[in-house]
């Protein structure tokens, strides 16, 4: 079977094309190197992918396979940051390892282009491709608003769901504490090179500790990387190669090493012949699409209507077109007082019939009553003890009042007796024991009823639930979401969670095989699997039986009433 070997004693089978992969390590650890031998090995099987290169460290590779070069100084034509979609359709049709060499760029220029390219490459492919994704913290960071946020929002795509659709990505990076940890925990490999910030550090003992290593056993680990020396790896193939953490040497790249520092006298890089593409077809698509960005660029409208507005105020209205205008005007609103007008006459003859009909009832009662017989008195009861004013308690606790602003949330969503599961995920409580103590406080406390798994609330429970605080379901299904999230190991399971919601809404009930939902999110259905799916289970929100799973009903109070 063909590999890609990595060194003399490590190589990675040739369906790693679509895994998700990443590789880190500090400035000369060697981390570059690494990706670069991988890629050298996909170009002599003919495996596709493509580079994204933000500081132009990578055309080396040319000087010994026939890779496709966009952009920087040894581009075969520019790369235009607005291009990013036509970019991507290249690299889906020409099938050839192409370098995207971004170094010209600025930042936000690379993050607009980044995100183009993983919101077309995501949408449109369609066979088996490999991105490596260089300098990944800066287009995956683990915070970001505005366009960093919706570059973070596409290669999550390409990242979570891109082997589906044949996608694999290599994330590089020389600062793992900073890079986005959602996508840096589903990179399986890791490929570790020497590292020597703490913070970094601790990325590692992250890593390790979400796949369950314990901390006696992470520690060496991360002593060791930190003595590394150049070219020395860490594999953590925990769940791709179900091996135990493995040292390798990584062998040496076959081509220039343009990544490394300058040198007075460096070899020359020799190009070999390229394979014959329509370059001049791709610069002509990436000139109309930048011709169309233009138009559609805030900056640039917003100039245009500022000249657009200039000219209106330099020409002379035309009185006539103005008169015409006013009498209009003046039609309408005369149009609008008459109707009502209308309206207001009928709704008072409607009220004087009403005051007339009170007036009646008050006769009656006015009138002298007819004289009776005299009988025996009887001694009136006792009149009652006037109610005291309601008012709200304070002996409530935060839990108990979450549970009655729970039942309220599900009045208001029109179920006035909602089963105990509805009122205790809207409440944020997936142990069963503790909401039931809480729930049974409440019953005893006379502010609500239990009836047959349901839950409603009585009169002095209405008064203490806040019906003005109720969360909407997209919060609620948020909120059940992130609580998922917060248990240990939960960062899995609530993203299959998260999964399984959109399913919901899009067909609601539909019950979905449970292979399926391993393929669509980019796992293996195996007992690891199946675990994600017990901790859901056991959490009370999804539904489970016959090899089939779906969300619970009752995360859907605005469909399931």
């Amino acid at each position: 079977m063909s590999t890609i070997t990595l060194s003399n004693d490590f190589a990675l089978p040739e369906e790693a094309v679509t895994w998700k992969m990443g590789i880190v390590g500090r400035t000369g650890s060697g981390k570059t190197n690494t990706a670069i031998v991988m890629a050298e090995q996909m170009c002599e099987r003919s495996l596709p992918f493509v580079i994204l290169d933000p500081q132009g460290d990578w055309w080396g590779l040319r000087t010994k396979y026939q890779v496709q070069i966009l952009g920087g100084a040894h581009g075969d034509v520019p790369l235009d940051p607005k291009a990013g979609e036509v970019v991507a359709d290249f690299v889906m049709e020409c099938g050839v390892p192409t370098l995207l060499d971004m170094s010209d760029m600025g930042e936000g220029e690379m993050v607009r282009f980044a995100t183009d390219f993983a919101r077309r490459l995501y949408a449109k492919n369609k066979h088996a491709i490999h991105v490596f994704l260089d300098e990944a913290d800066m287009f995956a960071p683990q915070s970001g608003m505005g366009n960093k946020a919706q570059c973070l929002g596409a290669w999550q795509n390409v990242v979570r769901r891109g082997r589906s659709k044949g996608i694999g990505v290599t994330m590089i990076t020389q600062r793992p504490a900073v890079i986005n940890k959602d996508l840096f925990t589903q990179c399986d490999p890791m490929f570790v090179h020497q590292l020597a910030s703490s913070n970094d550090l601790g990325a590692i003992d992250k890593y390790l500790d979400y796949f369950g290593y314990a901390k006696s056993d992470r520690r060496p680990i991360t002593e060791r990387v930190a003595k590394y020396q150049t070219g020395d790896a860490l594999v953590l193939a925990l769940g791709s190669l179900r091996i135990e953490p493995t040292h390798i040497g990584v062998s040496k790249r076959k081509s220039f090493d343009s990544s490394a520092a300058p040198k007075a006298k460096g070899r020359k890089a020799v190009t070999p012949e390229m394979v014959k593409i329509n370059l001049d077809a791709l610069g002509d698509r990436m000139k109309d699409a930048v011709a169309q960005a233009e138009q559609n660029d805030p900056k640039l409208l917003k100039k245009r209507i500022a000249e657009l507005e200039k000219q209106v105020k330099e020409q002379k209205p035309d009185q006539s077109s103005i008169d015409d205008a006013v009498r209009a005007r003046d039609a309408y609103w005369q149009n609008e007082i008459d109707l009502r007008r209308k309206i207001t006459e009928k709704a008072l003859q409607q009220l004087g019939g009403i005051i007339g009909e009170i007036g009646d009832v008050f006769k009656i009662a006015n009138a002298t009553p007819p004289k009776t017989q005299a009988s025996t008195p009887i001694d009136a009861p006792p009149p009652s003890k006037p109610k005291k004013p309601t008012t709200k308690s304070d002996r409530l606790s935060g839990p108990h009042q979450k549970i009655l602003d729970a039942i309220a949330f599900m009045n208001l969503m029109g179920i006035d007796a909602p089963h105990i599961k509805q009122v205790a995920l809207i409440a944020g409580y997936t142990n069963s024991g503790t909401f039931s103590n809480y729930a049974s406080d409440l019953h005893k406390s006379g502010l609500i009823n239990r009836n047959n798994g349901t839950l409603s609330l009585t009169d002095e429970g209405m008064y203490e639930a806040n019906y003005e605080t109720h969360p909407s379901p997209i919060e609620m299904r948020a909120s059940v979401v992130e609580m998922v999230r917060r248990l240990k190991g939960g960062n899995i399971p609530a993203t299959l969670l998260n999964w399984l919601i959109q399913q919901y809404l899009k067909q609601p009930g539909r019950w979905i095989k449970v292979a399926d939902v391993a393929a669509a999110n980019g796992y293996a259905n195996s007992g690891t699997f199946s675990n994600y799916l017990s901790k859901l289970s056991t959490a009370g929100v999804i539904d489970r039986e016959n090899g089939m799973v779906r969300a619970v009903d009752v995360l859907f109070p605005e469909v399931c009433q």
